[in-house]
């Protein structure tokens, strides 16, 4: 697995997850965790109040989800690309002489 695809895919996760905790706390209304929520964001001075929090969380977390997504997919076709790429090159090889084509096998199998 190509580390691109495993970045892909932790961000798809982190994103998931933070959409998903954003909903929940939405859907929860319980005030206690309002209260953590401001508590939390007081040190950073950010003066949202918790619904505004909870929907930026939500927002946020789906478009990171997203992103994870789009560098899993580029990840992929990229490497169904390259493929495509070598086969391709092997039937134009196959017009030349045995021995220059078995070198250019030999090249192409190592890499």
């Amino acid at each position: 697995m190509k580390a691109r695809t495993l970045v892909g895919g932790i961000v798809l996760i982190l994103g998931f997850l933070m959409y998903q905790t954003g909903i929940a706390v939405a859907l929860e209304k319980n005030p206690n965790i309002f209260k953590f929520i401001k508590y939390m964001t007081s040190p950073l001075r950010i003066n949202l109040e918790a619904d505004i929090f909870v929907i930026t969380v939500g927002y946020f977390g789906g478009i990171i989800a997203i992103l994870g997504l789009l560098i899993c997919i580029s990840s992929l076709i990229e490497k169904k690309a390259s493929l495509k790429t070598r086969t391709a090159e092997k039937s134009e090889n196959k017009n030349l002489e045995p021995e220059v084509q078995n070198a250019i096998e030999k090249v192409l199998k190592s890499s």
